[in-house]
């Protein structure tokens, strides 16, 4: 999880992202692995202190980092190439970027296929019969 090497079904992802998903991995141990639980009762106490601590230190993190009222927080989609690609793309996901969705796009093309293909179907049957 650590590691840079590159092996079947591996992705690329940044420090920031291997640290986020090990400090998710230990509250989830904590949490909801009940077999880590059994397995590993010391860690399982440790962890739940660390757990804590990491979340309170978050809390304070994140009310030192409250933009002052003259600032203006950063805008995403102008500096989007800065972020990893999985964040990019999870980020279009959640706020709906695609540009498919923006006008009826794909959902639009695909109406109009299935109109010209009934119609056409509708045309020859009536040829055929007459």
């Amino acid at each position: 999880m650590t590691g840079d090497e590159t092996t079947t079904g591996s992705i690329t992802t940044s420090e920031n992202v291997k640290r986020r998903l090990a400090r998710d991995s230990k509250a989830w141990n904590v949490n909801e692995n009940q077999r880590f639980k059994t397995q590993f009762p010391d860690l399982t106490k440790q962890n739940k202190i660390d757990v804590a601590a990491a979340q309170k230190q978050l809390q304070i993190e994140e009310q030192r980092t409250l933009l002052p009222d003259n600032e203006t927080p950063i805008n995403i989609r102008e500096n989007i190439d800065m972020l990893d690609p999985e964040d990019r793309a999870r980020l279009l996901v959640d706020q709906d970027a695609s540009p498919l969705d923006r006008s009826l796009g794909l959902q639009g093309f695909t109406l109009f296929g299935v109109l010209v293909a009934a119609f056409v179907a509708a045309y020859f049957s009536f040829i055929r019969r007459g």
